[in-house]
Parts: C-alpha cells; structure tokens; sequence
C-alpha cells in the first residue's frame, strides 16, 4: 500500500509539474513586462519634465537643437538599457480642422480643397474628392445644420445604412476623422498633414515650425497669393535660433512687398503653444508607446524668445507614433 501510494504521489508530481514550470514561466514573465512597463513610464516622465523645461525656461529658446527639436527632430538616446525615442510635433505646423467651425470657416475650407487638391496620390479613397471631403469635414464640424453641395448633415445621414446623426461639433482628437462617412479606420493616419486644435480660430502657421517639406501647407494657407520663391525663402532664410520677432522676419525677406508682407504677419505666428509629444521606450523586444498633447499657456506669438509661462499636461493615448513621411523621414501622428 505504502509503495503504491508513493507511486501515485510520483504520478501526481509528474501531471502538475508542468503546469507548475508554465505557471513560473508566465509570473516571470509578467513581472518582466511590468518591470518594462514601470521604466518605460518614468522615462516618459522624464521627457516630458524635459520638455516642460524647455519651454519655461528663456535660455533654451537661444539654443538651434531648441529650434530645431519644435521642427520634429527625433531624439534618440539610451538609459537603462533602453532605447528611447522622443520627438515634439507643433500643432501650428499642420492644418486645423476645428478652424472649419470658426469665424473664418469660409476661408479655411478653400484653403482644405487647396491643400488636400495637391496631394500626390489624392485621398486615397476611391469615389471621394478633395473637395467632396473638405466639405463633409465642414459638415460635420460646424453648427449651421445647412448641408453644402457635397456635404452631409443629419438629415442626409439618417437615411444612411446604418443611420447616423453629424455631430456639428470640432474634433476633440484627430482620430475622430476616421469616423467621417464613409467611416475608414486609419485615416488620420494617412492624412498626417491635418490636426485637430483645442480652438476654433482662423489657420495659423509657425513659421518657426516649417521644413520645406510642408511647402504645400504654406501654399494652401495663403490660397497662392503669396509666391512659392517668397514661402522657400521664408523658410531657407530662416537664422538658426528661428525668428525671434516680426523684425527678424522682415530683415530675412528684404525684396517682399508691404502689402505681401502684411499678409505673411497676418497668417503666420512666430511662437506656438499647441504640441504632441511622442515617446517610444524598447528593451528585451518589447516596446512602449504614448503620445500626449499639452499646452504651453502664456506665450507671444509673435515674441518667439519669450518662454512659456507654465505646461499644463493633456489627453495621453498609447498609439503608433511614426508613420513614413516626405522623402522618407518619419512623422509624429
């Protein structure tokens, strides 16, 4: 009896054991991905006590690598065994869709049609135009209820299959335009050159945030009433430390004329306070993601030297971060 009990004991031990060893596997291997996850999030952290240092502090702004980290240079580094990626994207450096809600709604939708019109490749989705989308976005984001002549409003969309009812509302994230009709998931990915601003403003580009690669954007924004020599030169001209006051600006374009320049000050800023932040931590294989926007609150925009007075820290979401972008280079979505 003893014999077979201990034998049974032996079998006993042979069933659980790799259930056991699985087990083992698994708790170590959560406690890896937490220690991963715990780092990751204090090096994230770590960026954004950066940033918010950055831009507070007035030293930073006479530094290039100041400049040139708000034009969306990737830092890259290496703490702890990890390898972090950080790159700060200005939101004055792409379209703002919630300016279609604005008090120059008119205005920015010709600019969208321009914009979206010169795109290589168009929009990507067979049946759907520039201009039929500019206006569907137009739709969908202001308050009028008065469907325009490719748009869509409630009383259209409610006999769609299924129904729907348009918000009239701006964009509280840019993630929202996936959900235009037709719904596509990913577009706000593939439509990288618009973003949404917690504002309803007219467009506004930083001038100190712009490569030549985002010439189109300038083009659309001044509707081509401003020659492409003259938006090159704004951004080739440009001193290392960017543009530091609308002086600066009229000094770097010495053959524009008054009336030309009056309209660059009227749709330029010089100093943004609107960001996404991007961080991308790796070690062991895995790999940690967020984005986060936040809001750099009493700035000029027009004294581009002078510093943010406080960082006030928004929404954060786990996303992809870079998609392939002009040339090559990757872009911050």
């Amino acid at each position: 009896m003893a014999l077979l009990m201990a034998l049974w004991a032996l079998a006993l031990v042979a069933a659980l054991l790799p259930v056991l060893l699985a087990e083992g596997r698994a708790e170590l291997q959560r406690a890896r991905l937490l220690e991963h996850e715990t780092l990751a999030r204090a090096l994230a952290a770590g960026a954004e006590q950066v940033v918010t240092q950055g831009l507070i502090q007035a030293g930073a702004r006479q530094r290039p690598e100041f400049w040139q980290s708000l034009r969306g240079e990737v830092l890259a580094y290496e703490v702890e065994g990890a390898q972090v990626r950080a790159q700060l994207r200005d939101l004055h450096g792409c379209f703002n869709v919630n300016a279609l809600a604005g008090p120059e709604r008119d205005l920015a939708l010709r600019q969208l049609k321009q914009l979206l019109a010169q795109r290589p490749g168009g929009l990507g989705e067979p049946g759907l135009t520039a201009a039929a989308f500019a206006e569907r976005l137009a739709d969908w984001i202001d308050a009028d209820g008065e469907t325009r002549e490719f748009g869509l409003e409630s009383a259209e969309a409610l006999r769609l299959a299924p129904p729907l009812l348009v918000p009239n509302l701006p964009l509280a994230e840019i993630g929202e335009l996936d959900r235009l009709e037709p719904a596509r998931p990913g577009r706000h990915l593939h439509l990288r050159e618009l973003c949404a601003l917690p504002e309803t403003s007219g467009w506004r580009l930083n001038a100190n945030a712009l490569g030549l690669g985002q010439l189109p954007l300038l083009e659309a924004l001044f509707l081509d009433e401003v020659p492409r020599e003259t938006l090159q030169l704004l951004i080739t001209a440009r001193p290392a430390q960017g543009y530091a006051t609308v002086e600066s600006l009229r000094e770097a374009l010495p053959g524009v004329g008054e009336e030309t320049f009056s309209l660059l000050t009227q749709r330029l800023i010089l100093n943004s306070g609107d960001f996404l932040l991007g961080v991308e931590v790796s070690r062991d294989g895995q790999v940690f993601r967020q984005v986060r926007q936040l809001a750099a609150q009493g700035v000029s925009r027009w004294a581009a030297a002078v510093p943010a007075q406080r960082v006030r820290w928004l929404a954060t979401r786990d996303t992809t971060l870079w998609v392939p972008g002009p040339g090559g280079a990757e872009v911050l979505q």
